[in-house]
């Protein structure tokens, strides 16, 4: 068999059985219940397709592009957790496809598929959140389509070129704030790529910040022409300015020390194929331009990982493709040194050692990966979160609207926006999430009272009480204050009508109407509901 042949036999293979791993992990969970973020993002795709634009009657510090985003998938997929999670598939395959055309640009064959393999795997781990169709997944898709465009675009690309990748670009930023710092890293490739002198370089470069200024514009054109320009200004810009200074550096230090344990833990031989292949391009320069194209992108990419000093676990994903090509560029390396002395296995070496640090991945999650149900997938990552209790609320009031004709808005206090979405009726308050209303900042205070406000007036049927701490996170001593004041209005004017008692992990007590009214809690994380009395 032809040498050559059989090398781009085992470099597809390795890329087939990264893909078929995230499928079949994808595809088996594809009911996780959703998680807050994804209930946001919901919640406002759906008021888009209503015709409501965002930053109304659901206000967040995120910019709009993952909104849109979840819009097209609803238009086009069921409106359920699956289908979502079916969307994010189909992202997530696209991402792992384009890390294979960033990497044939610098790699060798295998190399190329032993990145976007690699990427695959990382992205489905549950350290990063990676089955839930969080906003950096988007960005990681419009990011990395923008510096494919580049590299396809040769050496003499043209101005559209650099425009449409700019585009692609600022629409990354769009998903997510954080992805401003990824325009550095194309500016980086499109200065190496260029086969022109210093002008025409510099020209270049301008059409490509030409480009990702345009979606911004856009955008925000479009929120001033719908009358809601000022209030995204507050949430994305004023309010969002606060947030990102409430984490000291100790505290943010501390999170990164966590997480990067945590991750490492998930996938060592990824890791360590990864640093060896970082240390592979500093040394072995070759081809041209690589070491400074994927230094620039790890160096960026983990930059769009640092706003505020947060480090949550879906931030990293961002980081996951610049992993992923140094993962790709230790398995050349390797293949290239076996090369010397046995030529005729040294690509199934290679390709072996990349599937092994594939497997010790999946290994080290196999329950997750390949037993647990969705909801059990879903409390060993988020525990006593009450997002499978979201999706028992959301088909109580559901069926209850379905049997009254009352489609009247419900008041979610605590921060649990998929119940919305669930329910399929709108929020009595464009508060999302009550995170805001409780940190330290000058805001606070008059969100709290402009949330009870938007209560009373709104006069909502249901009100669901979620008494369960990452669903407040409090940080401020007003938290106590704003609390008896929303139970006094609910006391005197709402009956219990539901309790969702999360005495354990595989256990929820469940009590409905009648039944609720004289049920204790026997957890300190419970969530109560609410309906008016007539």
């Amino acid at each position: 068999m032809d040498v050559n042949l059989r090398k781009d036999g085992l470099s597809w293979l390795v890329l087939l059985l990264g893909l078929a791993f995230t499928s079949f992990v994808r595809l088996r969970l594809l009911d996780l219940p959703l998680e807050r973020d994804e209930g946001e993002y919901a919640y406002a795709g759906r008021l888009l397709l209503e015709g409501i634009p965002p930053y109304s009657i659901a206000c967040n510090m995120k910019l709009p592009g993952t909104y849109a985003a979840y819009a097209a998938i609803l238009a086009l997929l069921p409106d359920t957790p699956a289908g979502i999670h079916f969307g994010l598939w189909v992202v997530d395959l696209a991402n792992a496809l384009l890390v294979l055309q960033l990497a044939r640009a610098f790699l060798s064959p295998l190399g190329a598929c032993a990145a976007a393999a690699s990427f695959a795997v990382l992205s489905t781990m549950p350290q990063v959140l990676g089955l839930h169709a969080h906003a950096t997944h988007f960005v990681v898709l419009f990011a990395l389509a923008g510096m494919v465009a580049l590299v396809r675009g040769g050496a003499r690309a043209s101005t559209w070129t650099l425009v449409a990748s700019g585009a692609a670009l600022g629409t990354a930023v769009l998903m997510k704030q954080h992805a401003v710092f990824l325009l550095p890293a194309a500016a980086v490739l499109a200065w190496v790529r260029s086969a022109g002198g210093r002008r025409h370089r510099l020209v270049g470069l301008a059409w490509l910040i030409l480009g990702w200024v345009l979606p911004l514009a856009l955008t925000a054109a479009a929120l001033a022409m719908a009358g809601v320009f000022s209030s995204f200004w507050f949430w994305t810009i004023e309010y969002a300015s606060r947030y990102t200074t409430l984490v000291s550096r100790s505290m943010g230090l501390e999170l990164l020390r966590q997480q990067a344990a945590s991750l490492f833990s998930a996938a060592p031989l990824l890791w360590v194929l990864a640093a060896t292949g970082a240390l592979a391009v500093l040394v072995r320069r070759v081809p041209a331009g690589r070491a400074p194209v994927l230094l620039a992108l790890f160096v960026c990419s983990f930059l769009s990982v640092c706003p505020g000093l947060y480090f949550r676990e879906h931030y990293f994903v961002t980081l996951l493709p610049s992993v992923a090509l140094f993962a790709g560029a230790a398995i050349e390396e390797l293949e290239r040194a076996l090369a010397g002395r046995w030529p005729r296995c040294a690509a199934l070496v290679a390709a072996l050692v990349v599937a092994a640090a594939g497997v010790d991945a999946a290994a080290r999650e196999s329950s997750y990966y390949f037993s647990m149900s969705p909801l059990q997938a879903c409390r060993r990552t988020f525990g006593a979160n009450p997002f499978p209790e979201a999706l028992e609320i959301g088909r109580y009031l559901r069926a209850r609207g379905a049997r009254s004709g009352s489609n009247a808005p419900i008041a979610i206090v605590g921060s649990e926006p998929e119940i919305c979405f669930y329910a399929g009726r709108r929020s009595a308050s464009r508060f999302l999430y009550t995170y805001p209303l409780v940190e330290a900042h000058e805001y606070a205070v008059p969100m709290q009272t402009e949330m009870l406000d938007e209560l009373r007036a709104a006069r909502p049927e249901f009100v669901v009480f979620v008494h369960v701490d990452a669903s407040w996170l409090a940080k401020t001593e007003t938290l106590g204050l704003f609390l008896a004041r929303i139970q006094s209005w609910v006391l005197e004017e709402y009956e219990r009508v539901g309790v969702l008692d999360i005495v354990s992990p595989e256990t929820t007590h469940v009590v409905w109407d009648e039944s609720a009214k004289g049920y204790a809690p026997r957890s300190p994380s419970y969530v109560l509901v609410y309906r008016r009395r007539e």
